[in-house]
């Protein structure tokens, strides 16, 4: 869209959360409170496939990694924060989301997910709870740092160096 225009997506059964461009692709993902990711059209803003992450689960934050081979995704079920990555495969016949694998549980929700540049690391941030950041091959947690704020937004440095969080 052009910087005076604005893109009008196609909606949400509950309050949408949060919304990613998968780069090299012509589609947004939406996320919501309604547990379903929605896949639009960037031009237009129609939903072209909707997957239902889990019956009964809210989603509070989403990412794409950049080369937009995988999706992970924030959600609480049953009073349980999981943090879900799917591979991606944008345009299938079938389902656009493979088998998840689940890397994290947490108490409260997380708020902000953020693959770096070659996906090989994920920051998680969860409300007032450390940050953590996991090796995406390993699903192990390399390290995690107290931050005492929401973690409203986790990203990492062009040099993936570092890893940045806004309170």
């Amino acid at each position: 869209t052009s910087r005076d225009s604005t893109l009008h997506l196609a909606g949400h059964d509950a309050p949408a959360t949060d919304v990613k461009p998968i780069r090299g692709t012509p589609w947004v993902v939406s996320a919501g409170c309604d547990g379903w990711l929605h896949f639009h059209d960037a031009s237009s803003g129609q939903r072209v496939h909707s997957k239902l992450v889990s019956q009964g689960s809210e989603i509070h934050a989403i990412d794409v990694s950049h080369a937009g081979t995988q999706i992970a995704v924030g959600r609480i079920m049953l009073g349980v924060n999981y943090v879900s990555i799917y591979p991606l495969h944008c345009g299938s016949e079938d389902s656009w989301l493979g088998n998840c694998t689940d890397m994290y549980f947490s108490p409260t929700t997380v708020e902000s997910l953020q693959f770096s540049h070659d996906a090989s690391l994920l920051a998680v941030g969860p409300r007032y709870l450390p940050v953590m950041l996991y090796d995406c091959q390993s699903k192990e947690l390399l390290h995690k740092f107290a931050t005492e704020s929401r973690n409203r937004t986790v990203d990492f440095s062009p040099d993936g160096q570092h890893c940045l969080v806004l309170g």
